[in-house]
């Protein structure tokens, strides 16, 4: 069991897939969706279909592509379309098979772009309605899998998998395509190492134009598992993390600094033990001070990160714990405390609302006698005493001295401390 894929609202609310049969205890096959405090959006239920979800996309009017192994009884198998509140969208006029589907990505026009398998094509290009796109034609596309697309800003599209050809060139796990799905042969071939694994999961575009290109592999000049080329496919030399061998990175965040988060199944970063989950520079150095370990009794993996709207993260994957705790397939991560020298999570069994707020807030908790103190963080490491008072099952904060930002807020108790996530807006 375990997340595979998720996607975050505009509203906040988090949408995850993957293989699971309950979540916090309910019945929900395989897809479900999360409030903002982790606890699940009753709302909203998926009924009528079947199979592993492996990708999620939002539309611009609100609705959710789902893509995976899956069959459902009002469209065809491979996709599907929900509504708002997880009814199947019938309007949604797939009117071709499809075998399964790893990606979709949603170009600005609305046509969804889908890896996966239709036919003999890999990479297919669907209308906003579901009809297939015949204007997409990308020449009986790659030889094996494709595992990602990531639309350019120019309107060409990035392709990645397990392929050595596509459209019949010699391109191997990284390909560049034009609009209509041609190969695009501008793209200098990225070469990897023809004695080891090149599989390619995941690729984004940096602000700068660039692209991170992250899954399991070795290039020809021994960089693993994450690399930096150009749009044109020229690699960096200089981003090198030097990942572990026989090690993958299946999902990454970027940050607003320039930092990545990255997640995977690995163990070592050039040298430095891990778990899983790690922090690099923009130049590709591992961050030693966000330390956030992912673990299971069994083989465990992160596989899928996304932003939150509280500038926090969400990960997904086949873990249990985080950092000792326990936190089953799912967690939330709310950054490198500077002061504590650890990282943030989120605590399920407490709240804290309004969060972005401004002028007070409330901590809804079972310990509120016992509070001895009540401070707020900032992202010098600084220490601001704040005003408090008991309430209701919890507390109110005044956080009037605080200006805009991201901080930390350390309640102290007589038996310990309890960080939150604050967003001050």
């Amino acid at each position: 069991a375990g997340i595979f894929t998720e996607v975050v609202q505009p509203d906040g609310r988090i949408i995850i897939g993957g293989y699971f049969n309950t979540v916090h205890g309910e019945s929900h096959s395989n897809i479900a969706r999360l409030l903002p405090n982790g606890e699940i959006d009753p709302s909203f239920h998926v009924i009528g279909y079947t199979g592993v979800v492996q990708a999620l996309a939002l539309t611009s009017d609100g609705k959710i592509l789902v893509g995976g192994d899956i069959y459902n009884n009002v469209n065809l198998s491979g996709i599907m379309r929900l509504n708002s509140d997880g009814t199947i969208d019938p309007t949604f006029a797939l009117n071709q098979a499809i075998n399964y589907v790893k990606d979709i990505q949603v170009e600005s026009n609305g046509k969804i772009l889908v890896a996966g398998q239709f036919g003999n094509e890999k990479v297919f290009r669907l209308n906003s309605n579901g009809t297939v796109d015949a204007s997409f034609i990308s020449g009986f596309s790659a030889n094996y899998p494709v595992y990602t697309i990531c639309p350019l800003a120019n309107g060409k599209i990035v392709v990645g998998g397990e392929f050595t050809t596509f459209g019949g060139s010699q391109y191997q796990g990284i390909a560049r395509l034009t609009n209509f799905g041609g190969v695009d042969a501008f793209f200098t071939p990225v070469l990897f190492d023809a004695q080891a694994s090149s599989v390619v999961t995941t690729i984004k575009q940096d602000s700068d134009g660039s692209l991170i290109v992250a899954g399991s592999f070795e290039l020809q000049n021994g960089q693993r598992n994450i690399a930096r080329i150009s749009a044109d496919g020229i690699v960096d030399a200089t981003f090198d993390p030097l990942f572990e061998s026989y090690s993958s990175i299946h999902d990454f965040s970027f940050q607003d600094n320039g930092e990545l988060v990255v997640v995977g199944d690995f163990s070592t970063i050039n040298g430095y033990v891990v778990e899983d989950v790690a922090a690099l520079s923009s130049s590709g150095d591992y961050l030693p001070a966000f330390d956030c370990e992912a673990s299971s009794t069994y083989t465990s993996a992160v596989f899928t990160i996304q932003e939150m709207i509280n500038g926090g993260l969400f990960i997904g994957g086949s873990f249990t714990e985080i950092n000792g705790f326990g936190k089953n397939r799912m967690a939330s991560i709310f950054g490198f405390d500077p002061y504590l020298g650890e990282t943030v999570l989120q605590e399920e069994s407490t709240l804290l609302y309004p969060n972005p707020t401004s002028a007070s807030c409330k901590i809804q908790a079972k310990y509120a006698a016992s509070v001895v103190s009540v401070k707020a963080v900032n992202s010098l490491g600084q220490l601001i005493p704040l005003n408090w008072s008991e309430a209701d099952a919890g507390l109110n904060v005044d956080l009037q001295p605080l200006t805009k930002g991201f901080y930390v807020l350390r309640v102290e108790t007589i038996t310990g401390t309890t960080n939150y996530p604050l967003v001050i807006d």
